[in-house]
């Protein structure tokens, strides 16, 4: 679960992954053997993500605290192996967060992939300018104004009603910075670069006109 803040200056993400998030791509599973119990994670993602397992044990051997793991795409990996004592009873629960950590190599062709898909959604490959807004955002407005006086080709595309495009855009972003807790919008996409946090919008607009003079 992504709980995500959104207002028209200011977009607070809180980025909380939950074991029922995405269960499809991350999940940690126990094996268990004669006298051991093996916690495996699981990652079926395109890009490298970091585990964080939790446990309640009780008579268990092997358990010190958290067990932080980097998992790479399309494998499993050990991530901590208990023991017991098979004539004793013991109990253990799990809990697991994570989060992307792609390497710069899987943060690129995930970026192009995004990039690439959202484009193709809606027949837009030669647009050179994506603006992402929120309903009843000013700044929003005012760069939709400035990109149509400027004959400047682009596409207006609002993610509070849209859930396709707001997560392509948190994709993206979260490409450039996992650990992102605010951005502005708008969010300009263009075909080298993704901008989530403009802070004098009128400068960055003149300044994005006049790479189309």
């Amino acid at each position: 679960m992504i709980n995500i803040y959104l207002s028209c200056s200011l977009v607070f993400l809180l980025t909380i992954y939950q074991v029922s998030a995405q269960e499809q791509e991350i999940e940690v599973k126990m094996e268990q053997g004669d006298s051991t119990l093996i916690f495996m994670g699981f990652n079926r993602a395109k890009v490298t993500h970091e585990v964080i397992l939790r446990l309640t044990a009780d008579n268990l051997i092997g358990y010190q605290g958290p067990v932080t793991k980097l998992i790479p795409p399309n494998t499993y990996v050990p991530m901590i192996t208990l023991q017991y004592d098979p004539t004793e009873p013991y109990s253990v629960s799990s809990q697991y967060s994570y989060i992307a950590k792609p390497t710069p190599d899987e943060a690129k062709l995930q970026e192009f992939e995004i990039k690439r898909e959202l484009l193709e959604s809606f027949d837009a490959e030669n647009i050179p300018v994506i603006v992402f807004y929120g309903e009843g955002c000013a700044r929003s407005e005012y760069t939709r104004k400035f990109l149509s006086r400027k004959k400047i080709p682009f596409k207006y595309l609002e993610t509070s009603k849209n859930d396709y495009y707001n997560k392509a855009m948190f994709a993206l972003i979260r490409m450039k910075d996992p650990n992102i807790t605010r951005i502005q919008y708008p969010v300009i996409m263009t075909l080298d670069r993704l901008d989530y946090d403009i802070g004098n919008l009128s400068w960055y607009l003149k300044e994005l006109a006049s790479e189309f003079k």
